[in-house]
């Protein structure tokens, strides 16, 4: 229904198991047509958001995703076009909290380091 391949739909499900639990209606159109309306995104460009961060459709619509959109918006002065643009290169920001959009406000170069590599402590 989506335009997402039967692969496709493999890969959310290892990223985010608990996708087989979502509720069609309930869940996973809301989020979509939420997304879909709020960043302005294509059918798309809101599919590879989704493979990115399958975690988004979990998340409510009102409580959860608006105020980071509205943060990025009001708080930050970002059109409707570059929040869209920018979850689209950075999907996960809509599953962090908004303190985390702070800290990468005041340090962009974080997105580009390797959790392995750079933050996890060695063990």
């Amino acid at each position: 229904e989506r335009g997402l391949s039967a692969k496709d739909m493999g890969r959310m499900v290892l990223k985010a198991p608990t996708l087989l639990c979502y509720n069609i209606d309930t869940n996973v159109r809301p989020s979509v047509l939420f997304l879909q309306r709020e960043l302005g995104l294509s059918e798309k460009e809101t599919n590879k958001v989704l493979l990115a961060a399958p975690t988004l459709l979990g998340h409510n619509s009102t409580t959860s995703i608006k105020p980071k959109l509205d943060f990025w918006r009001e708080e930050r002065g970002m059109s409707v076009k570059d929040v869209g643009r920018m979850v689209l290169n950075a999907p996960f920001l809509l599953a962090c909290n908004i303190d985390m959009g702070r800290m990468v406000l005041k340090a962009p170069t974080l997105l580009c380091y390797n959790i392995d590599t750079n933050v996890r402590p060695p063990m």
